[in-house]
């Protein structure tokens, strides 16, 4: 396994086919950070009035949230049981849906961007239109395949929870610390190996799904089983993954925040020196500044994305080929 070659060919993806950034971030979930010293700054402002009382602080925080509990006793009490169920179950029905869309909304976007690697592997035209294409007929199977992971993950905190309960129930029959410490080892070293071999079986799946038309039953099955006879190889590739994504994703961002954190330390520095509050202007360009945070932030983040499933389809593709090679030898 060249990784690399791998790496080298991730790299040429990334930079040739620029709309997979899209499915990149939205795979990333968007990212950013930042973006208190707005506030930090306003709440020193806020200090150099030396006639307040602060011990006065206590009172008032005690008078604001007895008026809001009241206020919201007074609204429970108005309604009726029947209401309050239904209010109760209509909440939970909306963050049922919004997990739902958020799932069908990841599943398309990685099955559009795994297409889309392979395409721009194969030396394919890609676009947003034949990718997105693409990510429409995977989108169902792996929707399902996230349900199926979504279970193991379930099975996993099971089993955790019986770990600590059973650590717990030692520990209050003999006192004894080693229980704890034994328990806690088994539990990291259960919640390492599940958690890895969960990884490894999504990443194998979605592949198999996407890249070899495999059901979503079938293709978990066999990513398990490739898993665990790539065991060693998956964990170096994830690791070379994760220490060269995070490596680029950490320095580009430390460039934005020095692009960008200059020109604010240079607008703050007039109202930092007066002890003043900032203008307006000086206001709306630091909102203006952390937008534009935020996008780059974004975009970081659908770059490293995009190069984490680009060495991830390569090695997935050699592995396949290897088990094809050695099943017709």
């Amino acid at each position: 396994m060249d990784y690399g070659a791998i790496i080298r060919r991730s790299i040429e993806v990334v930079k040739k086919y620029k709309w997979l950034w899209i499915y990149g971030a939205i795979l990333a979930g968007g990212g950013g950070g930042g973006g208190n010293s707005i506030s930090r700054n306003f709440g020193e402002d806020q200090k150099t009035d030396t006639n307040f009382d602060q011990s006065e602080i206590p009172t008032q925080i005690s008078s604001v949230l007895g008026t809001y509990t009241a206020s919201w006793q007074e609204w429970l009490n108005g309604i009726s049981p029947g209401s309050l169920f239904l209010l109760i179950i209509g909440v939970l029905m909306l963050v049922v849906l919004g997990v739902i869309i958020g799932a069908l909304i990841r599943s398309w976007a990685a099955g559009a961007l795994i297409s889309g690697v392979q395409m721009g592997l194969n030396n394919e035209v890609v676009n947003l239109s034949n990718t997105t294409q693409k990510g429409k007929t995977k989108t169902k199977n792996l929707f399902y395949l996230s349900l199926i992971f979504f279970s193991g993950v379930l099975t996993l905190g099971a089993i955790i929870s019986i770990i600590a309960y059973s650590v717990f129930l030692i520990y209050t029959s003999t006192s004894s610390l080693g229980a704890i410490l034994l328990g806690i080892l088994i539990g990291l070293v259960v919640l390492v190996l599940f958690g890895t071999y969960l990884a490894l079986t999504q990443m194998y799946a979605e592949r198999l799904i996407v890249l070899e038309a495999l059901r979503p039953l079938d293709a978990w099955k066999t990513g398990f089983r490739l898993a665990k006879e790539n065991f060693w190889k998956s964990i170096l590739m994830g690791v070379i993954n994760a220490i060269s994504a995070g490596v680029f994703g950490f320095f580009a961002t430390i460039a934005v925040l020095i692009i960008l954190g200059i020109p604010s330390l240079i607008m703050l520095t007039p109202s930092i020196a007066s002890k003043a509050t900032p203008s307006p202007f000086v206001f709306g360009l630091l909102g203006i500044f952390i937008l534009i945070f935020v996008a780059l932030a974004s975009l970081i983040s659908g770059i490293t994305t995009v190069y984490r499933y680009a060495n991830w389809n390569q090695f997935f593709e050699q592995v396949v080929q290897k088990e094809s090679e050695a099943q017709s030898a």
